[in-house]
This record gives structure tokens, sequence and C-alpha cells, in this order.
């Protein structure tokens, strides 16, 4: 996981690296309280593309990934969709490039995007 290996890489002393690993830690607890793997999934994103739903899709990518819910590929252990529901709300005036990002996205990371 990209994220993770990326965080790793960073001085113990970065700041940088606390403000992630403090990100990292509460996505890793609403993950546990939320998105548990064999019961109903009760965390959801919703992903416009911008720039902080993209932080928020990779902070939870990889608090799934270091938690063994899915695989580094994006899928989960099994090979399917994410642990939590992710969603498009597309409006007329969006950019053709984001609404092409969401869906790049979508087939890149094997969300379940549901517009």
């Amino acid at each position: 996981m990209e994220v993770l290996e990326a965080t790793r890489g960073l001085d113990p002393k970065d700041p940088l690296r606390a403000k992630i690993d403090l990100a990292l830690s509460r996505t890793r607890r609403a993950l546990a309280l939320y998105a548990r793997p064999g019961e109903e999934c009760e965390l959801a994103l919703s992903f416009n593309g911008g720039k902080d739903s993209t932080v928020v899709l990779h902070l939870l990518r990889a608090a799934a990934a270091d938690m063994d819910y899915c695989s580094t590929s994006g899928g989960t252990e099994k090979g399917s969709k994410m642990p939590f529901l992710t969603f498009f709300f597309p409006h007329p005036d969006d950019f053709k490039e984001i609404t092409a990002f969401v869906e790049d996205c979508g087939r890149e990371y094997k969300l379940d995007v549901h517009a």
C-alpha cells in the first residue's frame, strides 16, 4: 500500500508523519466500528473526485490494508470491493475530467460507486 509505505519512509520526527499517523489511527477506528468483515457495512464515503475526498479515499484504503481488510491492489482479501460504501453525486456542471477521475478510481480501487 503506497500510502503506508510513504508514511513509514518519513522521519519519525517529521510533523507530517504525526498528522498522517493520527489520521490513519482515526480511520482504523472508524473501520473497526462500522466496517467489520462479514457484517453489513455501515461506513460510507462521499467521493466527488476533489482533493479532500481523494485524501479520505486513500486514508480509508491504507487503513483497510493495514487492518488486512483488503489487499494492496484495492479489493478485499476475497477479491471483491473495499469494505465501505462509496457515493458520487454527479452534477450537470461537473467537469468531464472529474467524472472520468471518479470512474477511473472506482475501477482502479474496486469501489462500488453508487451515483
